[in-house]
């Protein structure tokens, strides 16, 4: 297999992918067309049947690529891109169809995993670990529907794996450049009622310079992470399951800001836990969960071992916040093609920091009809109302249709499409900076979106390839005002993002898989400022990736590669605005089963030694090999 047609990212995946869709190979295999998933819905549903754009990532194969971070596997999903300010746990940031980030509602377990003292409530992925998840669902596009606030861009849903019969241990272990060493062990199983899955997981790494030509010498920006989780799930009839997650990780990283501080540090603590009661009655026909959860994040920002200061002396080291959140659901199968769907959440936020404490809730009630005709045309429509205890009112709705068709011999057509609307109200970080400052307050932002493609099948269902155009206008948009540097301000107008996302995977033969996505984001700034018309900072406007993957010797054994690319970035703010390189980057990977349960797993990153930037003055890894060994018992 050569490479080398990467010579030129901008244009090569393009390439790529169009030569695939050409060549007499599939995409989706025939017993992967009834997956099912959740988010989308709330309630299984099989993914041929969902009219928005979800992409499912298997965790098993995941596992067999030498993932180790969640916003690294990411990658792999269109619509979607990831910038790293460095190496393995410094600052990570998920994009959605050129979204923010805090615009992308994350869950695990369905525990909400977002840093509520942070500027915006955004998602931590620097410290998620990828250990013993089954399956993650990336949903894209406004899901406030189902979800409130902070879902415009869509949402990242991480499952891990469940307890089965029986009692089965897992041990993990790896080692390899910049010192890094991992260690994952867990215990999970099922006897009788009951069943559980509990692990524990640790990361460490000497890391590399974050910061690019940073004059201090040897100023490795190592990394710790020490994390255990535990779902335990209790079946006291088939009518009833209580399940309990519980969720508790450290993390350690040193890093650069964008001036040279070689010695700051950053100590995070987050402690998250959800407990849930599902129960069906009316013979089978209605099904309610209700569930409440609790997370806390508190992080500590240091330099020189000293709690960090602001410009002005002001202390500015501690950042705590808290998330308590009680939810309803009710679900009734009115008939075999229609079901109603009834919920609703009351949230609560605080945040305590060394210039301020406030907090805040909003209470929220939904309604959505999901109907199929004829097992051929699936739709869903629904409203949303939520009450803040600072902004009042919003109501939200989103439209969902896939049709289903038989148009030619070598595989089903699904045409598909949503449009949908959400808000974010702001968080309590920027109200606070208003309130230091003086500025005016801030409203919510809102948001109106739609996209439609088409899904087709080939070569009877060894394949399929799905073409998706989305378009999303933010209105009210939150900015930061980078000219004073005081506080925040609601821009008028609107700022758009548009695009194309072109997504492939193919079984020509079973082991040999091929998977490959494509995505064109045109997403521009509305603001009063500078700059207004920019390109959103860090959003490529095209992006690529191409994974290739070979299991043979019964399974046994397994060898791939995936290429990512992205091409057209800007990063910087205002007149100060530089484009960064265009790179392609290519990792190999290869696992054996050297005994029964016992395999042994080696990687190489960057196998080209690319070198380039996602974040403006900020490194990436050399070419790293890692090698480790796991076994299941």
């Amino acid at each position: 297999m050569s490479v080398s047609v990467f010579a030129r990212p901008d244009a090569s995946i393009f390439c790529v992918l169009c030569l695939l869709a050409a060549s007499p190979m599939g995409s989706a295999r025939a017993d992967e067309v009834d997956e099912i998933v959740v988010t989308a819905t709330k309630r299984e549903t099989p993914l041929r049947q969902i009219g928005s754009s979800v992409s499912v990532l298997n965790g098993a194969e995941l596992e067999l690529r030498g993932f180790r971070f969640v916003g690294e596997a990411l990658r792999q999903v269109p619509g979607v891109s990831v910038t790293r300010s460095g190496g393995a746990g410094q600052l990570s940031t998920v994009f959605l169809r050129g979204e923010e980030s805090y615009r992308t509602l994350m869950l695990v377990d369905g525990l909400e995993m977002s840093d509520i003292s942070a500027p915006q409530v955004t998602a931590n992925f620097a410290n998620l670990l990828l250990n013993d998840v089954a399956q993650i669902e990336v949903v894209r596009g406004p899901q406030s529907l189902l979800y409130g606030s902070d879902a415009i861009g869509g949402v990242i849903s991480v499952e891990t794996r469940r307890g089965a019969q029986g009692i089965e241990g897992f041990a993990a272990a790896e080692y390899g450049a910049f010192n890094t060493s991992s260690l994952a062990v867990g215990l999970s199983g099922a006897e009788g009622d009951f069943d559980f899955n509990i692990s524990g997981q640790y990361f460490s790494t000497d890391g590399f310079s974050a910061k690019e030509d940073d004059p201090t010498l040897d100023d490795k920006d190592g990394y710790e992470n020490k994390s255990v989780f535990a779902v335990l799930g209790f079946e006291p009839s088939e009518d009833l399951r209580l399940q309990a997650v519980v969720r508790y990780g450290t993390a350690e990283a040193e890093f650069d800001g964008f001036a040279f501080d070689p010695d700051r540090e950053l100590f995070t603590e987050e402690t998250g836990a959800r407990i849930s009661a599902e129960w069906t009655v009316l013979a089978g026909r209605l099904t309610q969960l209700i569930a409440g959860s609790r997370y806390t994040s508190n992080r500590a920002d240091y330099d020189g071992g000293l709690p960090r200061r602001g410009f002005f002396g002001d202390l500015q080291s501690g950042f705590d916040g808290e998330r308590e959140k009680i939810a309803y659901l009710a679900t009734f199968q009115v008939n075999e093609p229609n079901a109603f769907l009834l919920g609703s959440d009351y949230e609560t936020e605080k945040v305590r920091t060394d210039a301020f404490r406030d907090r805040t809730g909003i209470v929220g009630i939904y309604g959505e009809w999901q109907s199929s005709i004829a097992d051929t045309v699936f739709l869903t429509g629904g409203l949303r109302f939520d009450q803040h205890e600072d902004f009042g009112s919003s109501l939200t709705y989103r439209a969902t249709s896939a049709v289903l068709l038989e148009l030619i011999p070598a595989g089903e057509t699904k045409f598909h499409a949503s449009v949908g609307s959400g808000f974010r109200a702001p968080s309590l970080n920027e109200q606070g900076r208003n309130a230091t400052f003086g500025l005016p307050t801030i409203d919510e932002e809102k948001s109106r979106a739609f996209d439609i493609g088409v899904q087709q099948g080939i070569l009877d269902g060894r394949g399929a390839i799905d073409v998706t155009y989305f378009s999303q206008r933010i209105e009210d948009e939150i900015r930061f005002d980078n000219v004073g540097f005081t506080g925040y301000f609601q821009s008028s107008g609107s700022s758009v993002s548009k695009g194309v996302e072109v997504a492939l995977e193919i079984e020509p033969i079973d082991g040999l898989k091929f998977l490959a996505s494509y995505t064109y984001t045109d997403s521009t700034v509305n603001s009063p400022d500078l700059e207004d018309g920019l390109p959103r900072i860090r959003r490529p406007k095209h992006v690529g990736n191409v994974d290739v993957s070979y299991a043979f010797w019964q399974d046994r054994a397994n060898v791939g590669a995936n290429l990512r690319t992205a091409a057209e970035t800007q990063d910087g703010f205002r007149e100060f605005r530089t484009q960064l390189d265009d790179h392609a980057v290519l990792d190999l990977s290869a696992a054996v089963e050297l005994v029964r349960g016992v395999r042994l797993r080696g990687r190489i990153e960057n196998v080209l030694n690319e070198q380039y930037q996602e974040v403006n003055g900020f490194a990436t890894s050399d070419r790293a090999a890692y090698v480790g060994i796991d076994g299941r018992f």
